[in-house]
């Protein structure tokens, strides 16, 4: 029997949920809640601000993003920063936040629109690995 148009639509949707269920078992353990509406993401960065792993924090090795928001100007650099998801330590989302202001974008590939405006930067964590003596 035909199905109804509704049940196609939650059969695609089951379809998706498993397939997502798929990708996530290889993701790193970040919770991505979903980013504010119609906030576009920052271009790659022409300058990458190094994020520096808080000392204090090498015994609770961390791994996986902070994600920002951050306000690009004119100049491309980045004028304000504030966390969107975190990875619950504040020691790490500072250290993330740091590395924002210390990152720095080509202006030109900005739609002048834009500037002054919120966009969406993801700061990788990794904890340093032990040297080998």
């Amino acid at each position: 029997s035909p199905r109804t148009a509704e049940a196609e639509v939650v059969a695609l949707l089951v379809d998706l949920i498993q397939t997502n269920r798929r990708y996530d078992s290889t993701a790193d353990t970040t919770k991505v809640s979903p980013a504010p509406s119609g906030m576009p993401k920052a271009p790659a960065p022409k300058v990458k601000g190094t994020f520096n792993y808080p000392q204090s924090q090498l015994d609770t090795p961390i791994k996986g993003k902070v994600v920002l928001k951050i306000k690009i100007d004119f100049t491309g650099k980045v004028t304000d920063v504030a966390v969107v998801n975190s990875l619950n330590n504040q020691e790490i989302d500072d250290a993330a936040k740091d590395a924002a202001m210390r990152t720095e974008f080509d202006p030109t590939l900005i739609n002048p629109v834009q500037l002054g405006e919120w966009f969406l930067y993801e700061v990788e964590v990794i904890p340093p690995q032990p040297t080998q003596q």
